[in-house]
């Protein structure tokens, strides 16, 4: 027997490894990194701008917001801003114009819901929502626009065409009601503006809970049956 044969059995483990390694397994050449398009960057920035708008008007209020602030904020130069939006006002104009679809298009009511269950979920649906940084920030510019000799013309139209649009949701949410529309429209103002109050006042997590249950009982009450002064 030669050495060459007797040689692999005389070698302790480790030595073996070493005669005869393991095949090892060849790496993968790591995925390059997608670039992102020119769209997809334009929308990032434009986001960032309307999150450091957001934020300021939370902190500072409404009528101390710039755009050399708000590009600030966003780690951007002031041309970004202007490229995206141009002014102050087409700014807070585009703020709110994001908010609406939330406002509008997520609010879901079941079919063939009681008017207890189709209230709940009305009134859960708002509160959840006004929680938000961006509903907080739409309320300062609602009131705002009111004095802003710039935002106020065009934030009218916007206005007007939301009302009639939460108008037409809560018509067909209680259609089955056969209410006047007057009644189903002063309902909803009444509503909604108690939860505006709610979620910019009360801060005790115990004492709202009271004040929500307590609204979701006086609006079954006015939706209930049609009222003399709205027919």
């Amino acid at each position: 027997m030669s050495l060459a044969q007797v040689a692999p059995a005389l070698m302790t483990p480790m030595e073996s490894l070493e005669v005869y390694p393991q095949k090892q397994r060849k790496r993968r050449p790591a995925r390059a990194r997608r670039r992102r398009t020119q769209a997809e960057r334009s929308t990032q920035t434009r986001q960032l701008l309307l999150s450091a708008a957001i934020d300021l008007i939370c902190e500072t209020g409404f009528f101390d917001l710039t755009l050399a602030r708000v590009a600030q904020r966003a780690g951007v130069s002031r041309g970004a801003v202007q490229h995206h939006f141009g002014t102050r006002a087409e700014l807070l104009l585009a703020l709110i114009s994001d908010f609406s679809p939330d406002y509008l298009n997520k609010l879901e009511v079941p079919k063939r819901a009681s008017l207890e269950t189709s209230v709940d979920a009305i009134i859960n649906h708002f509160w959840a929502l006004y929680q938000h940084k961006q509903a907080q920030a739409v309320f300062h510019l609602w009131l705002g626009a009111r004095s802003d000799p710039e935002l106020q013309p065009m934030l009218s139209g916007t206005m007007r065409a939301f009302e009639k649009e939460m108008d037409r949701r809560w018509s067909d949410i209680f259609a089955d009601r056969n209410l006047p529309q007057a009644q189903i429209s002063a309902a909803r103002r009444i509503t909604l503006a108690a939860l505006r109050g709610f979620a910019t006042y009360l801060k005790d997590g115990a004492a709202w809970r009271k004040e929500l249950l307590l609204l979701k009982k006086m609006l079954v009450a006015i939706l209930s049956k049609p009222e003399r002064d709205f027919a």
